[in-house]
């Protein structure tokens, strides 16, 4: 786990299959992809907790099987270069999510492989949600306040009970 005040620079981080824990939220900060050269973390599961976004702007490449990741502004922009992805609980961060974003304040998870949303994916400001995947099983609530959702799949998009999608004021598009 890394806690740290302000921006933290990811160039690359190898774990295997462990675990990893990037928090900047106790002084403000963002989570910033500093090479586009390589796959920015590998872990088994990764939870990414942070004040001013995670590669706002850019796109976080990691090769991972669970995903959790929160910021209370900027957008969230995830690649997932591995397999399947799950939306899931890493270290206490509950799904992947912007809690008080601005207009363009967007979240984006995309991934090669399956992408399985076990845990929610919110957007409580004014952007956009966007999930893609080679197929896109929606088990828990994506929902957006001002913005739009988007959920394409190169295969199949399915939705379990559990599973709705949910947009105040934007357009709601599925697309396999």
């Amino acid at each position: 786990a890394l806690s740290a005040a302000g921006d933290v620079s990811i160039v690359q981080i190898d774990a295997g299959s462990g675990q990893v824990v990037l928090d900047v939220t106790a002084q403000g900060g963002a989570i910033v992809d500093a090479s586009d050269a390589e796959t920015d973390i590998i872990a088994g599961a990764v939870a990414l907790r942070a004040t001013d976004g995670i590669a706002d702007n850019d796109m976080l490449e990691i090769d991972a099987g669970t995903l959790a990741a929160a910021t209370v502004s900027g957008d969230i922009n995830i690649l997932n270069v591995g397999s399947d992805l799950i939306i899931g609980t890493v270290d206490g961060t509950v799904g992947v999510g912007n809690t008080a974003g601005a207009v363009g304040d967007d979240v984006s998870i995309t991934t090669s492989g399956g992408l399985i949303v076990h845990e929610a994916v919110s957007n409580a400001g004014a952007g956009n949600v966007t999930l893609m995947g080679g197929g896109v099983s929606v088990g828990a609530d994506v929902s957006s306040v001002g913005g739009m959702i988007d959920i394409t799949a190169a295969n199949d998009v399915m939705f379990a009970a559990a599973g709705s999608v949910t947009s105040t004021s934007g357009a709601v598009d599925v697309t396999a």
